[in-house]
């Protein structure tokens, strides 16, 4: 199974949706469907900053048209930075995160719905 996730700074995961096949035109939906309240649930309204991984189908026309009608700045991985996978800075936090509420919930096991 795939999954979009999309995470917070503070806030922890506010998006985990699955997909079959991701392309421009499903996350053009996506952020159509979801940005506003993804953004409003991170308490961002002021700054509405997304990064993301540089997946073609977040740089397609119809992506970014619908990041436009989302109102948010689109954060790009800088292209020399010495650190060449930015973004997976975030997802290590994010993972690190998710490994400390396994222990303290004690999870050993868990349907996606309860991973969401």
């Amino acid at each position: 199974m795939r999954v979009v996730v999309a995470i917070s700074y503070g806030k922890g995961v506010i998006a985990c949706k699955p997909y079959k096949r991701m392309c421009g035109a499903y996350f053009a939906d996506f952020i159509d469907r979801n940005f506003n309240r993804m953004f409003e649930e991170a308490n961002k309204e002021r700054g509405k900053n997304f990064m993301h991984d540089s997946d073609p189908s977040q740089n397609s026309a119809i992506a970014k048209r619908a990041m436009l009608r989302a109102q948010c700045t689109v954060i790009h991985p800088p292209v020399r930075s010495p650190d060449i996978h930015v973004i997976e800075n975030a997802f290590n936090i994010a993972n690190n995160m998710l490994k400390e509420e396994v222990k303290l919930k004690r999870i050993s096991k868990e349907s996606f719905q309860e991973f969401k």
